[in-house]
Formats: C-alpha cells, sequence, structure tokens
C-alpha cells in the first residue's frame, strides 16, 4: 500500500494538525493499517509548537502535514524519518470521524 498515495491528496485540506491528524487515522484504521496517533510538541531550532498532533508508523515514520505551518519550510513534510525536527509526545485516543463528518472536513461531499 502507497500511503503516500493514500494520504497525501488530503493535504489539501483547510485543516490544522487535530482535523487532518483525525482525517488521515480515519483513513489509516478503515484500511488497517498500525499507526499510533500522538499529541505533545515538535520543535525545530528555536521555533516550537504545542499542542501538535501527527501519527507514527510501527517502522518509525512520521506523517506530519503540518509541520512546516508552525516551524516554517525546513520542517518535513508530508511521511518521513524523523530528523531534525524533534517530536515529544504520548499517544493518545482519537474517535475516527463518522462519515457525514469525515465528507464536511475534506470537501469530498
Amino acid at each position: 500500500m502507497n500511503l503516500k498515495v493514500l494520504l497525501g491528496k488530503y493535504d489539501k485540506c483547510q485543516l490544522e494538525c487535530d482535523g487532518l491528524t483525525r482525517v488521515l487515522h480515519t483513513i489509516l484504521t478503515i484500511v488497517s493499517q498500525p499507526h499510533t496517533v500522538k499529541v505533545g510538541a515538535i520543535k525545530l531550532g528555536k521555533a516550537e509548537m504545542a499542542p501538535h498532533f501527527w501519527i507514527e508508523l510501527p517502522d518509525g515514520r512520521i506523517v506530519d502535514y503540518r509541520a512546516r505551518m508552525w516551524l516554517g519550510s525546513k520542517a518535513p513534510h508530508g511521511i518521513f524519518k524523523q530528523s531534525k525536527v524533534v517530536y515529544d509526545g504520548a499517544p493518545v485516543d482519537m474517535e475516527i470521524l463518522d462519515d457525514y463528518m469525515f465528507k464536511l472536513l475534506t470537501g469530498d461531499m
């Protein structure tokens, strides 16, 4: 399964990290892709954002399409191995979206 293709199209959604993480968590749950939703802080140099939501995959990759919103263009974007951005957080239980809310948030009406 190509997660970049599956999830990347939702980058266009006008959502911040919490909303987009909920959308991506819903998709990953539906396709039975193991993952962990996290909440905490991200830091790049002197720039820091908290609270911030992201997804971690079992192979250690991060799913974060909103780090640049807070940390600027030097932050990684999409699905990547953790690099220069410091992620510090804990797992959080997050409900998946029902069909109506998914369509409302993604524009897939």
